[in-house]
């Protein structure tokens, strides 16, 4: 493989890894939304509902949901700190640095290609494995939960 071909391979690669936590995260902001919405709308009929679980049950599920999908947008600390080791990417590595050396770095990185690919590759794992699977798993929970909440409303209501 052509040098240009490896850093394109790995430049690819990292950006379908953040365009997959981009997404992950707009769904967590539209159940944020909609779980807002659902709370608004369950407060506001709340005394025309004669059910007395409906307005409980849709407001709880709705502020987990959103508890869950704020988890999803910024997991946990202790979730994505342990055993993670820093690419020249990562932005609290370039905070260490002055201007200069960092531009050192970066050319010292550069000047090899299996140091940028090596570089690329650890970010790329950086993103998967501790900060992409976390933010899939809370956005996952946050929409059963929404979703599980409505079913719940619903039933509620009908029974």
């Amino acid at each position: 493989m052509r040098t240009g071909d490896k850093l394109r391979f790995c430049a690819d690669l990292m950006r379908k890894q953040t365009d997959l936590v981009r997404q992950i995260e707009t769904r967590a902001n539209i159940v944020i939304g909609l779980s807002g919405a659902a709370i608004a709308f369950a407060i506001n009929k709340a005394s025309t509902v004669d059910h007395p679980l409906v307005t409980p049950v849709l407001v709880g599920t709705a502020l987990l949901s959103i508890v869950f999908a704020l988890m999803a947008i910024k997991p946990p600390r202790y979730l994505s700190r342990h055993g993670q080791i820093p690419s020249v990417f990562y932005h609290t590595y370039i905070t260490r640095f002055t201007q200069k050396d960092f531009v050192k770095e970066i050319s010292k990185v550069s000047s090899r290609v299996d140091l940028t690919v090596e570089e690329y590759a650890k970010e790329t794992f950086n993103i998967v494995k501790y900060s992409l699977q976390f933010k899939k798993r809370f956005a996952h929970l946050a929409i059963t939960v929404f979703t599980l909440g409505i079913v719940a409303t619903v039933a509620a209501w009908l029974f």
